[in-house]
C-alpha cells in the first residue's frame, strides 16, 4: 500500500493496483480527501485506462495466491461492475491455454488421414484394404518464411537425401500420371500416389508439405500391397526390419528439410509422431530381408499404435538409432512383448544412412 507521501505521475503498476483496491469502497468525499493527501486526481484512481489493465493483471498473478477467486473476493469486492468486467476479461484472455506440441502432434496424423480419405474419394481411387504407416513432423522453433510455391517444392526435393528407392516425402512432379503430381491445397503441397496392379511396384502414398514446417505422410504397409515372390498375405504380417528403416529415413529426411529451410540447429527440435494401423492379428516376420531371422508366433492384439519422439535438429546422423529405438521398441512390445535388440536397430539405421541395405 502506498504511504502518506505524494505519488508521482510515473507510479508503478503495483502502486496503482494498491490504490484502486484501497479506494474501491470510498465515498466521493472520502475519495477527494484521499486524493488530496496522495497528490492524485480522482480520475486516476477510479478510471484506470485500458492500457493499465495488462500491468495490473500481471501484478495480480505475480501475487501467486493459491486461490485467485478468494483473492478477487477479498480485494476487489467493492470495485464497480464495469471495472470488474474489464478486469476479468483481461484475465480470461491471458489464461487461454495454448495447445501443447504433443496435442498438436497427436491431432496432425488424424487430420492428415482425414484429408487422405477425402482426396481418395474425390479422385475416385480404388484402393485395396491395407494397414498404414503414418508420419507427422512439426518443426518446433523459428521457421523462416516460405511459401507453397514451386521454389519451396524444389528446395525440399533437392535436399531429400533419398536413402531408399522409394524415399519419404519425395517430389512426384515428374510422374507421367497427372493424378499423382503434387498440387497446392489451402497453402500446402499435397500428392496422392496410388499405384496398385501396375507394371511397376505397388505403392500407396499420400503426403502433405506445409511451408510453415508441418509434414505428413500416409503410406500403405508394404506387407499388404507388395507382390514379390516372398510377400505375405495382406493384413497377416509385419516385417520387423521395415519399421526401423522407415522411421530412420523419416527422421533423417526431416533433419535435411529443416536445415534446408534455414532453421537454427541449436534452437530447433523436430517433433515426430509415428502411427501404425490395422496391426491386430499380424505376426512379426522377416519376409523383406530373408537373411534376417525371427522366430514365429509373436502376434499383435492391439490394432493401432502411436509413438512420439523429439529430435534436436543438431543431432548427427550417427546418433539417429537412439531416437529410432524410442519409436520401435514399444511398437514391438505390442507383439506379445517382443524386444528387438538395440544392436539390430543400430545396424539397420547405420546401413540405411550408409546406403548399404
Amino acid at each position: 500500500m502506498p504511504g502518506s507521501g505524494k505519488i508521482s505521475d510515473h507510479w508503478s503498476a503495483e502502486a496503482k493496483l494498491a490504490v484502486v483496491i484501497e479506494t474501491a469502497v470510498l465515498s466521493e468525499s472520502e475519495l477527494s480527501e484521499y486524493c488530496r493527501e496522495k497528490g492524485l486526481y480522482p480520475e486516476q484512481v477510479r478510471d484506470p485506462g485500458w492500457k493499465d489493465w495488462p500491468n495490473l493483471v500481471e501484478v495480480c498473478f505475480d501475487n501467486r495466491e493459491a486461490d485467485i477467486g478468494r483473492f478477487m473476493r477479498r480485494h476487489l469486492s467493492g470495485i464497480r461492475s464495469e471495472l470488474l468486467h474489464d478486469f476479468t476479461a483481461v484475465i480470461s484472455k491471458g489464461a487461454e491455454p495454448e495447445a501443447s506440441t504433443e496435442s498438436l502432434l497427436r491431432q496432425y496424423p488424424q487430420d492428415g488421414c482425414a484429408r487422405f480419405n477425402k482426396v481418395v474419394e474425390e479422385k475416385g481411387a480404388s484402393l485395396p484394404v491395407h494397414g498404414s504407416w503414418e508420419v507427422a513432423l512439426l518443426i518446433v522453433g523459428d521457421v523462416p518464411n516460405h511459401s507453397a510455391n514451386r521454389q519451396f517444392l524444389n528446395l525440399l526435393d533437392s535436399s531429400n537425401p533419398e536413402y531408399t528407392g522409394w524415399p519419404v516425402w519425395f517430389d512426384s512432379h515428374g510422374f507421367s500420371e497427372e493424378s499423382a503430381k503434387p498440387c497446392v491445397f489451402e497453402g500446402v503441397w499435397e500428392a496422392l500416389i496410388a499405384s496398385v496392379g501396375s507394371s511397376w511396384s505397388n505403392h500407396i502414398d499420400f503426403m502433405r508439405l506445409d511451408p510453415k514446417g508441418c509434414f505428413y505422410l500416409h503410406r500403405a504397409l508394404e506387407d499388404d500391397i507388395s507382390e514379390n515372390s516372398s510377400s505375405p498375405a495382406p493384413l497377416s504380417t509385419l516385417d520387423f526390419g521395415l519399421p526401423v528403416i522407415r522411421c530412420a529415413e523419416a527422421i533423417a529426411v526431416g533433419i535435411a528439410f529443416a536445415k534446408a529451410m534455414q532453421c537454427d540447429p541449436e534452437a530447433t527440435n523436430l517433433a515426430f509422431a509415428f502411427r501404425w494401423t490395422k496391426l491386430q492379428g499380424r505376426e512379426l516376420a522377416s519376409w523383406a530381408q530373408p537373411g534376417r531371422y525371427i522366430s514365429p508366433g509373436r502376434q499383435a492384439y492391439q490394432d493401432d499404435f502411436t509413438a512420439l519422439v523429439n529430435v534436436p535438429l543438431e543431432t548427427p546422423l550417427s546418433a539417429l538409432s537412439e531416437y529410432v529405438a524410442q519409436v520401435v521398441v514399444p511398437l514391438y512390445e505390442v507383439f506379445d512383448g517382443f524386444t528387438l535388440s538395440k544392436e539390430i536397430i543400430e545396424d539397420l539405421t547405420r546401413r540405411l544412412i550408409e546406403r548399404k541395405l
